[in-house]
């Protein structure tokens, strides 16, 4: 089924996390998130098992599609290894995840053990035969940095998604490893999707990367 969150603020921290998955012969439900002032993701459990997270899968063994993930809000925060995820791991495609913050979008940092990186994330996963679900952003700044990351990829036989940018006023890419990325790893047999940035301003500093990579059979997409 489909999973709603309706509310002025929505704070997911310490590990917790909000999902919508499948493990059958069926396809998962749509996950939509509508905060009119914020949505914060902060952390990983105290173990570091697990970050704080929205998510939506199609898992291992599973027959049928991830859903789509939806976050409206008016300015989206997700840091400290805090991660929004749409993936495939079974026979499915992985939904499509659209961020639409007005005001703003800041991903910072990683989680203290630097197992997880602050990231919105759509992937087909190894193992998986089924495509990436696209990845989009919409808003007046990003900022990505210290590390934190988007990326549209393949680990598997299905294509990565492509990764849209639509940033009005600016977007700031800062640090080692932080960046904007379309990859196919290096096992996949799919091809990469697109990477698209429209902003009014780019800065890209001290490490940080825009980049379209194909370390597998799959050819790259075009930035």
């Amino acid at each position: 089924g489909n999973l709603t969150v309706d509310t002025e603020q929505l704070i997911v921290r310490d590990g917790a996390q909000i999902l919508a998955n499948t493990f059958g012969e069926g396809n998962a439900g749509n996950l939509k998130i509508s905060a009119r002032e914020s949505v914060e993701l902060i952390g990983s459990s105290a173990d570091n098992q697990f970050a704080s997270a929205l998510l939506t899968s199609s898992e291992e063994g599973a027959i049928g599609n991830g859903g789509n993930l939806t976050v409206d809000t008016e300015q989206l925060i997700v840091r400290d290894g805090a991660q929004i995820l749409a993936n495939t791991f079974g026979e499915g495609n992985a939904g499509n995840l659209k961020i639409s913050a007005r005001e703003s979008v800041e991903l910072i940092g990683s989680s203290a053990d630097n197992q997880f990186a602050s990231a919105l994330l759509t992937s087909s996963e190894e193992g998986a035969i089924g495509n990436g679900g696209n990845l989009t952003v919409d808003t007046e700044q990003l900022i990505v940095r210290d590390g934190a990351q988007i990326g549209a990829g393949t680990l598997g036989k299905g294509d990565g998604g492509s990764l849209i940018v639509s940033a009005r006023e600016s977007v700031e890419l800062i640090g080692d490893s932080s960046g904007l990325f379309t990859s196919v790893g290096l096992n996949a047999t799919g091809n990469g999707g697109q990477l698209t940035v429209e902003t009014g301003q780019l800065t890209v500093r001290d490490g940080a990367t825009i980049q379209a990579s194909a370390f597998g059979a799959g050819e790259a997409g075009n930035i």
